[in-house]
């Protein structure tokens, strides 16, 4: 009776340690799985956070030119469109302006400056251009291009006055066109003179014309 006793005492004992252990397992994993909520729901937090600051940069920038975009060498970054306008009549025309339309004949050089051509230009579709650059791309890449900057130069598209440019070939072809003459002696004061041959030289004007536009 007493051996019956002591063995009931043991289980009893066991039981109670085994549920010690079970809800120890209980707590400790209900303790893990308030840490991982917690922490899902601050990093779901702070995701939104960032989601809305980087909402609130792209929105700063929607009406500027992006980080690394320029025009014809001349940088625009964070300019809005009046900016950039700005930019264009002043840099960009002076740079354009300072550049000359060359052309080489009968060993001669012949230059006209854009400016002296007549140069002209949208500036409107260049600024908007600027302004309107990668702001079709996803959020994500936009605030690439804003963190990082992206290497972008607008090309230029401008017209030279064809009559400027028809009347710079005009004068380039008095002074380079040339009659052909045959070889020719003639005698004066008993001795005789030659003439050589030369050969007739035309500047094609309307290639010409077509070439320097």
């Amino acid at each position: 009776m007493k051996k019956n006793k002591i063995i009931a005492a043991i289980v009893a004992a066991t039981v109670i340690a085994g549920g010690g252990l079970t809800y120890r397992g209980y707590a400790m994993e209900q303790e893990k799985q308030k840490t991982e909520t917690i922490y899902m729901e601050a990093k779901a937090e702070a995701e939104r956070i960032q989601e809305e600051e980087d909402e609130r940069i792209i929105a700063s920038w929607e009406d500027k030119a992006y980080n690394g975009v320029s025009i014809y060498g001349v940088d625009v970054s964070g300019l809005n469109k009046e900016e950039v306008s700005q930019a264009i009549e002043t840099s960009v025309k002076d740079k354009l302006l300072s550049q000359t339309v060359v052309v080489e004949a009968k060993e001669k050089e012949f230059s006209l400056s854009f400016g002296e051509a007549g140069i002209t230009l949208d500036q409107e579709k260049l600024a908007n251009e600027a302004i309107s650059f990668s702001k079709n791309l996803s959020a994500k890449e936009k605030i690439d291009i804003i963190t990082k900057g992206i290497d972008q130069d607008i090309d230029v598209a401008y017209e030279l006055n064809e009559e400027e440019i028809a009347l710079f070939i005009a004068n380039i072809s008095k002074e380079v066109n040339q009659e052909p003459k045959n070889a020719n002696i003639t005698r004066s004061s008993g001795s005789f003179q030659i003439t050589e041959h030369a050969e007739g030289r035309v500047i094609n004007q309307e290639k010409l014309l077509a070439d320097v536009k």
